[in-house]
């Protein structure tokens, strides 16, 4: 938002009038200081809707799950639903660890502890997912905190199956 405000801010210079004269060698003058606002008051730039963001959250790639500091799911994107194997609703109320297969769940319940603890988004990681069907699902997932709510997390999936069968053929191909 602050990138936004700034550059809802500035002012296009002219290619007619150049900063400075060329005719003129330029005195550099102390300009009078300033006073800045300490916080930027937030423009329309840079701003949706929530009927845009949840269009843009439905068309992603990525699944993407909400879900409370307790780990239990509050909402899911489309790209989430495909992924589980769930629709939003069956999902909504599930607990966030069941969807790891269980050498994966540590491995979540240590992030969401760290998001807790630390608030901070993290740099991810690879984990096993657990669709609906029981298949396993290579994935790599990021989790953050949902600005002005402590308690709301937020966890995005990428599924890195394509990558893995990538990964295997070329080990595979390397041992020929």
């Amino acid at each position: 938002a602050a990138i936004a405000a700034a550059i809802a801010r500035a002012e296009p210079v002219s290619e007619a009038e150049p900063a400075v004269s060329v005719s003129e060698p330029a005195v550099l003058e102390a300009e009078p200081a300033v006073s800045e606002p300490d916080v930027f008051e937030p423009s329309d730039v840079g701003h949706a809707s929530a009927e845009d963001l949840a269009a843009i959250l439905d068309t992603t790639a990525e699944g993407i799950l909400m879900f409370d500091a307790e780990g239990n799911i509050n909402s899911a994107n489309r790209s989430a639903e495909a992924l589980f194997g769930y629709q939003s609703r069956e999902l909504s109320g599930l607990p966030f660890a069941g969807l790891f297969t269980p050498e994966s769940q540590r491995t979540a319940f240590d992030a969401l502890d760290r998001l807790n603890r630390d608030g901070a988004l993290d740099d991810g990681r690879e984990v096993s997912g657990r669709g609906r069907a029981g298949a396993t699902i290579p994935l790599f997932m990021t989790m953050g905190q949902v600005t002005g709510g402590a308690d709301k997390l937020v966890a995005v999936f990428r599924n890195i199956a394509p990558w893995k069968k990538a990964e295997d053929d070329l080990l595979s191909a390397k041992r020929q």
